[in-house]
């Protein structure tokens, strides 16, 4: 189905390669491209601040017994934006890879 649509889908064939698809240029880049990292452990006072500063304090991301009664999340989890964010940041550049910032550290380049 990919090769023939042109776009990627859910059980085609991935493509790991050893350069982020984030710092190929446009050309160099074909379907199917991915990069692959285990889960980063979330620092819950991350999330509580970005909580605080954005002002999205739904219960999936603030409180973890409420997250962890309703079935689509087994606990609290931290915001799709800052996940994103950081993964941007963080993961398009080789040195910084594998980081997410803790309650030891916020700068990925440490």
């Amino acid at each position: 189905m990919t090769a023939i649509t042109g776009q990627w889908t859910k059980g085609a064939v991935r493509d790991q390669t050893t350069v982020h698809p984030f710092r190929k240029h446009l050309e160099e880049l074909k379907i199917g491209d991915t990069s692959w990292a285990d889960p980063a452990p979330s620092a819950s006072r991350d999330i509580e601040h970005f909580a605080e500063f954005t002002g999205d304090t739904f219960y999936a991301h603030t409180d973890p017994e409420a997250a962890a009664k309703n079935p689509l999340f087994a606990a609290s989890s931290a915001h799709g934006y800052l996940v994103v964010s950081l993964a941007a940041v963080c993961s398009s550049n080789p040195t910084r890879a594998r980081c997410w910032p803790t309650s030891a550290s916020t700068d990925c380049g440490s």
